[in-house]
């Protein structure tokens, strides 16, 4: 997360962006992709609920996001997923660009707290290129093999 947190349909003069896989009991296993522009109230929400993800083993999301042509796509374990319900933009519109600010990046967590992830994290990256298909895929693959599981 880039963000300093959300207080209903703001202005989002500050934020950038969060992906985040919430396992609380309440959120059923879910990923949130959120990406905020520069103008106000412009931003793009993704969510996708009930992931085939409570279980021991570790699991691998990827997230490419196209601001500029407003496309994005989730994969869970090298496979791609479709949000649970249609992407929401803000009241301003979907962002043209990728607000830039000077937060931190949190990762397993946001500045505003609250939501810290629970389990093990392993293998981040960010990429300034988009991802194809068999991209996410090679990396699924790289990433899940390096580990054995009990």
């Amino acid at each position: 997360a880039q963000d300093a947190g959300w207080s209903g349909d703001n202005s989002n003069t500050t934020r950038g962006f969060f992906f985040l896989y919430d396992n609380r009991s309440s959120a059923s296993n879910s990923l949130s992709a959120s990406l905020y522009g520069g103008g106000v109230k412009q931003y793009k929400d993704l969510r996708y609920n009930n992931l085939d993800t409570a279980d021991s083993n570790w699991h691998h999301f990827v997230m490419v996001s196209n601001v500029a042509s407003d496309s994005y796509q989730a994969y869970l374990d090298g496979n791609a997923i479709t949000p649970s319900y249609s992407p929401v933009n803000g009241s301003g519109g979907a962002p043209s660009s990728l607000y830039q600010n000077n937060l931190d990046l949190y990762i397993g967590g946001r500045e505003s707290g609250g939501r810290n992830f629970k389990g093990n994290i392993d293998e981040i990256a960010l990429f300034n290129s988009l991802l194809s298909s068999s991209d996410v895929e090679f990396l699924n693959n790289v990433c899940i093999s390096e580990f054995t599981f009990p």
